[in-house]
């Protein structure tokens, strides 16, 4: 099967200038409209139309895109014959009726005949396009837009809403309604691409961004409406999902009314009966209706009132009650131009074939979207967390390490951890290891090891801390890890994120930042630590902050005496055998006088 991309304009001309050939009434007059519209794979060519004289009775637009734009199975022979005659069936005052439908078997592409309308599209008469065979990009400029009469909005818009009306009644949704698919002729609105729904083509990607998260509470084709509805009255695309409400609050009160309940109010156009399937007394109704007098037109009435209950808004009771339609006193009441659509079961069995399809597609739209809403509402929630964490630690930091009572004795400005004094046994406390989720004492650590300890405290939302854990990660290697401990001991909350920020790999070393899971038989090279409470004594006034005690338990350096170079000092001094067999005391080195 050939792919769109194959599908180009050399490709597309050849096409639409045969299709001329097999059909005598289409004159081709070789005029090719590039980029008249939106869709890239989309190319349009302006012919005539011949009447049995061959003379000329009018312009015609032939639009061709590939086929595999569409869901339908086109492969099929009854395919494009269906939907040739439910097409040519649709007609409508305010839809823009197709001609022909075409299908190439050879080229893999669909060709589309519309009149062509000289007045361009709605959009065409908000920017004040003169030409609507120009450029997309060139006549829809910014400058040129501006805001249509109100009593042109009230008639367009009751226009609009008819149309959708009177294909609602067949089941058929307009889920690519837009300012460009609505042309003006005549005065009269009329929606132009009707067969882009039957053919399920997919919406633009912008445009399903705008409803996907509104179209639980509203109807799709009524939501183009409101997009539609803003444009005309502000003279600029609704590049939201909805619209601000100040700028509402500028707009005439009956514009504003219907804009307010489609966005923000939808239970004011909800009707009070929830879109159920039918009820088994309508059913009973429907099946046997042919043993009644009148039997068609009582099945007919009976199915035109279920399908209203398919969709969330009566648009036919909107007509009547909202004042913005009622301005519109220069369009004749529906009933007196529109006697309804007549269709037999295979196009009624072809629109709901191709409503299955929008829907089912439209479905996994949202259910993707509300997963990534509710992903993203997980994520905002975790953050906060985080944040809230960080704030409790910070303010935990501030009880501890907060001036000593100003009722105590001795020098004021002693520093904060004056408790915790040199060369007394450290203050102790309960570890809790990250791996595992095991308690121990840190006395207890020191006792089982009988080594040296390194000691530092750190949290990972510290930018200051990632050097000074990278330094505890490197010193622990090359067996020092048997001579002196390296504990660290973390102050956040989420141990999660803890295992995170110590397995982020250190562009230096091209390795993570603490290898957790390296061991030397049973003795890890870093050992890892929680600690809910840290004891006053400590003082942390801030992270890192570290502290060196003896085999025996006894503190030797704290935050504001340690130093990097006495460690390596000291391993330097352990690793000397003589030294290490006589060594008793961590005292012996930071302390050489004191006799051992």
């Amino acid at each position: 099967m050939a792919s769109s991309s194959s599908f180009n304009a050399a490709l597309a001309v050849l096409l639409a200038a045969k299709y001329c050939r097999q059909y005598p009434l289409f004159h081709w007059r070789e005029e090719a409209l590039p980029s008249m519209g939106r869709r890239a794979e989309k190319y349009c060519f302006r012919v005539d139309m011949l009447n049995l004289q061959q003379e000329n009775c009018g312009e015609m637009l032939l639009s061709l895109l590939p086929a595999q734009l569409s869901l339908l199975d086109f492969q099929k022979n009854n395919t494009l014959y269906k939907l040739k005659a439910l097409l040519v069936t649709l007609k409508h005052p305010y839809i823009l009726p197709v001609l022909d439908i075409y299908y190439s078997r050879e080229k893999k592409a669909l060709v589309v005949v519309q009149p062509f309308v000289a007045s361009g599209s709605l959009k065409d008469r908000i920017y004040r396009v003169d030409n609507p065979a120009k450029l997309y990009d060139v006549k829809y400029r910014l400058e040129n837009a501006q805001p249509l009469l109100f009593e042109e909005i009230a008639k367009f818009s009751r226009q609009i809403v008819e149309a959708l009306a009177g294909l609602r009644s067949k089941g058929l949704v307009c889920d690519h309604l837009r300012s460009t698919n609505v042309v003006i002729d005549a005065g009269k609105a009329k929606i132009a691409e009707i067969y882009t729904p039957l053919l399920a083509l997919d919406r633009y990607k912008d445009s399903r961004e705008l409803t996907v998260g509104l179209e639980r509470y509203m109807d799709i084709d009524l939501l183009l409406f409101g997009q539609i509805l803003y444009e005309m009255a502000t003279g600029m695309e609704l590049l939201t999902p909805e619209p601000d409400e100040s700028v509402l609050d500028m707009l005439a009160p009956e514009i504003a009314e219907v804009l307010l309940a489609i966005f923000y109010y939808p239970d004011t156009l909800v009707s009070s009966q929830s879109p159920t399937p039918p009820s088994s007394s309508t059913e009973d109704v429907e099946s046997n209706g042919a043993d009644f007098d009148g039997a068609e037109s009582t099945s007919s009435a009976v199915s035109s009132h279920n399908k209203k209950h398919l969709f969330l808004v009566d648009l036919e009771r909107m007509l009547e009650e909202l004042p913005l339609f009622a301005v519109a006193t220069d369009v004749p009441p529906i009933d007196t131009l529109f006697s309804g659509f007549r269709l037999d079961s295979s196009m009624k069995s072809t629109i709901k074939h191709s409503m299955r399809i929008n829907a089912s597609r439209n479905q996994a739209h949202i259910v993707h979207y509300n997963d990534q809403e509710a992903l993203l509402r997980a994520r905002q929630r975790a953050e906060r967390r985080v944040y809230e964490e960080k704030e409790k630690q910070q303010q935990r930091i501030q009880q501890l390490t907060a001036s000593k009572n100003p009722t105590s004795k001795g020098n004021p400005t002693q520093r904060s951890y004056m408790s915790c004094a040199l060369n007394e046994l450290a203050p102790d406390m309960t570890l809790v290891d990250l791996e595992t989720g095991d308690r121990i004492n840190l006395t207890e650590l020191v006792e089982r090891t009988a080594k040296p300890t390194v000691l530092m405290f750190y949290a990972t939302w510290s930018k200051a801390c990632e050097p000074e854990v990278e330094l505890i990660e490197a010193f622990s290697k090359g067996g020092h890890h048997k001579l002196i401990n390296f504990v660290l001991v973390n102050l956040d909350q989420n141990i999660g994120e803890t295992m995170t920020y110590l397995d982020t790999v250190n562009p230096n070393t091209g390795r993570p930042r603490v290898c957790r899971n390296y061991w030397d038989g049973d003795i890890p090279t870093v050992m890892h630590f929680g600690c809910a409470e840290v004891p006053e004594p400590y003082g942390l006034q801030s992270v890192p902050h570290r502290f060196v005690l003896d085999e025996n338990g006894i503190l030797r350096r704290n935050g504001d005496d340690f130093d990097w170079g006495d460690i390596a000092g000291l391993l330097l001094h352990l690793q000397e055998p003589k030294n290490k067999n006589a060594l008793s005391k961590l005292a012996s080195f930071f302390f050489p006088v004191v006799s051992t």
